[in-house]
């Protein structure tokens, strides 16, 4: 998400000025960052994955709904079934979700939060 936020912020903000305040990039990351971002290929991925109909699918999408969204501190590993934590390992993989070791949960990206919800 780093990389992408960086490859917007360059791509939309500094096409237009070649400096950038904190205030005109705290207004962008508020109001116009995550719908930018699901424009973007790896973003389009994942919801192409997202908006299909297969039972693995549909209980991706169950998941991330009833535990991922509402929870955007992080759902603790312990807490997940074992076929929960598989789906959790490969919505990480595909970028969905974030694995923090240290706090020991998964979370919904920030980038990705918009793009569940949408599509």
């Amino acid at each position: 998400m780093v990389n992408l936020c960086g490859r917007l912020l360059d791509e939309t903000l500094r096409a237009e000025t070649p400096s950038i305040s904190y205030e005109v990039w705290l207004r962008y990351a508020t109001f116009r960052l995550e719908i930018d971002a699901t424009d973007w290929p790896t973003m389009q991925k994942l919801a192409n994955l997202l908006k299909g109909s297969s039972p693995d699918v549909v209980e991706m999408r169950a998941l991330l709904y009833r535990r991922f969204l509402p929870n955007p501190e992080g759902v603790p590993i312990s807490t997940l079934s074992d076929r929960d934590n598989d789906i959790a390992r490969f919505l990480t993989a595909e970028g969905a979700l974030r694995n923090d070791p240290v706090q020991k949960t998964y979370s919904v990206r920030i980038g990705c939060r918009h793009l569940v919800v949408l599509k």
